[in-house]
């Protein structure tokens, strides 16, 4: 996925999202159920064997702005630009609460920090994120971890500290990122950017683009800035940051919601091909099998793996599982993958639920079905392996089928 520039000005067509899905903004708040069973009262976990989270960073502020941005002053955002914001730190805190009570009976009563695998992306927001998921689904309820030693403390019966890999540089990420350098994905991307089907899109709301650029004062002529200026403009909507002087509030809700349309092609012609899906979520997706392979060999240590990573490395890999929803993954979107056995015995399967603030049930994880599994929700763990096969590498490979 193409990083969002500092600046705005820096195959197939996507379907229209069905229309009972209730539309979001990049950055609408996922709402987390107080009570779990509640909420999410059929989902099973009596067989589970192990739980994988992929998780994209909570709420953050813009990355860019324009030059009319009535907001383009740093102090309406105190925590920098594209930094998490406050709301996003309590997003990704009540996620990892949710995450807790849940999964309580799997995690038992006496589930050490060590049980636990954290891994982020190296920026600030995916790494605080992944640190305040991390306190809301781990606190020290038993006494051993609760490290009040002067009994003078208090935050040590709430928190305790649980280590967070990262990777160095983070361009060079495989796992939790998709920036490093490779020639065969910019020589996929520019072939699909002068795709004909692309070019219409463009000239579809060429209209819509030129009211844009006389309002914010920059040239928005494309999919890559129109992308930029919905990314800016749902932040500050989120935070209730109205460009008052320019449109109306009805008026900029719907530019919103038309530039949605723009971002949301834009993700989906970002992976389309298959060597850019294998060379964008082969590393994630090689990395969550082996986890899964852990298990099976009898050799598995952890209770729990977490990868913090970005709403596009979120939507690369449900693409490149076949699982995508034609949704723009929002902020705090979490997935759940899940290796269960049957009746006890060794047949593995793997089920993948989604919690983000398109589910049916605002709160609620929805299944995921498995497009190269039957159209199933359980897909034997053989299979799933066999269908995803195509996207493993090596990293020694990296170089040599990016042709760099």
């Amino acid at each position: 996925m193409r990083a969002v520039k500092t600046s705005i000005n820096s195959s197939s067509q996507v379907s229209t999202p069905v229309v009972n899905k209730e539309f979001h903004f990049y950055g609408s708040p996922i709402k987390i159920p107080i009570e779990a069973s509640i909420q999410w009262p059929n989902h099973d976990i009596s067989t589970l064997k192990l739980l994988q989270v992929i998780h994209k960073h909570g709420e953050r502020s813009p990355m860019s702005w324009t030059p009319n941005d009535p907001y383009h002053d740093i102090k309406y955002w105190p925590e920098g630009l594209g930094e998490l914001t406050a709301k996003g730190k309590y997003q990704m805190y009540k996620i990892g609460q949710f995450i807790r009570n849940e999964y309580k009976t799997y995690f038992g009563d006496n589930i050490s920090p060590r049980d636990v695998y954290a891994r982020s992306a190296a920026s600030s927001r995916s790494s605080e994120s992944c640190s305040a998921l991390l306190a809301g689904a781990f606190p020290p309820t038993q006494q051993q971890w609760q490290w009040d030693v002067g009994n003078d403390t208090q935050l040590a019966h709430v928190w305790q500290p649980i280590a967070i890999e990262t990777f160095l540089p983070e361009k060079d990420d495989l796992v939790c990122n998709e920036a490093r350098h490779c020639k065969a994905v910019n020589d996929e991307t520019t072939r699909i950017y002068s795709q004909s089907v692309v070019k219409e899109f463009e000239a579809k709301y060429k209209d819509l683009y030129d009211k844009l650029t006389k309002g914010v004062g920059s040239k928005i002529d494309d999919i890559w800035s129109a992308f930029d200026l919905y990314d800016t403009l749902s932040a500050e909507l989120d935070n209730n940051y109205f460009w008052d002087k320019t449109w109306t509030k009805n008026e900029e809700t719907d530019f919103v919601k038309q530039l949605y349309y723009s971002a949301l092609n834009g993700q989906k012609w970002d992976y389309d091909s298959p060597i850019i899906k294998q060379l964008r979520t082969g590393g994630l997706v090689n990395e969550t099998n082996g986890n899964f392979q852990k298990v099976v060999d009898n050799k598995n240590t952890k209770k729990i793996y977490i990868y913090s990573t970005y709403g596009a490395h979120v939507s690369a890999l449900m693409q490149a599982l076949n699982v995508f929803d034609d949704v723009i993954p929002p902020n705090g979107a979490t997935l759940l993958f899940e290796l269960h056995t049957k009746d006890k015995s060794s047949d593995y399967f793997v089920r993948i639920f989604y919690l983000n603030s398109g589910s049916p049930q605002p709160g609620t994880p929805v299944p995921l079905i498995f497009k190269d599994c039957n159209n199933q929700t359980d897909c034997k763990l053989e299979k799933y392996f066999q269908s995803n096969q195509h996207l493993l590498f090596k990293e020694s490979q990296f170089d040599t089928l990016c042709k760099n």
